[in-house]
């Protein structure tokens, strides 16, 4: 697990710092992750762990989709959510989005624009509503650090707790 925590680490720095997750550590913690399922569960092991990495990438596509998560996030939690047991993968999961939603209210008291967030969902759901599909959230604008959260940072944070016993 230390060679995870490293990635995650190095993850979080790369997010934090240039707001991207370059797709070689993505790769590298990939690697890791198929070589320790490989070597604790053989073939079956193996397997497992490619099933769940596609089926976690593939449930939180939707949300790269509308720009709702950055592709690095979807990947990263598609990637190491299959280091921990199955029985604790929805709470690892449950835990990375309350940690994440927490980051982002400091982020808008940090920033002081909750409410102008807010009314843009607002529009937003109206619009998608109306219109019948969905959309990319933040189409018209530049993201820019005031407006999306880094998930790599909660990433960790859960993972920490996991292997801290927390959960």
């Amino acid at each position: 697990m230390f060679l995870l925590l490293a990635g995650l680490f190095m993850a979080g720095l790369y997010d934090y710092g240039c707001r991207r997750i370059p797709n070689w550590l993505i790769a590298l913690l990939l690697l890791w992750g198929l070589l320790r399922a490989w070597l604790t569960g053989g073939i079956p092991g193996l397997f497992l762990f490619v099933c769940l990495s596609v089926l976690i990438t593939l449930v939180f596509y939707p949300f790269f989709r509308m720009g709702a998560l950055g592709a690095g996030d979807v990947k990263l939690l598609g990637v190491c959510t299959p280091f921990l047991p199955c029985d604790e993968m929805l709470s690892f999961l449950f835990c990375t989005m309350v940690i994440g939603a927490f980051l982002g209210i400091l982020h808008f008291a940090y920033y002081g624009n909750a409410l102008e967030r807010f009314r843009y969902l607002a529009a937003y759901i109206r619009d998608c509503m109306a219109e019948k599909r969905w959309k990319l959230y933040e189409e018209n604008s530049r993201r820019s650090r005031r407006t999306g959260i880094c998930m790599a940072g909660p990433i960790l944070i859960s993972t920490l707790l996991y292997l801290g016993g927390i959960y």
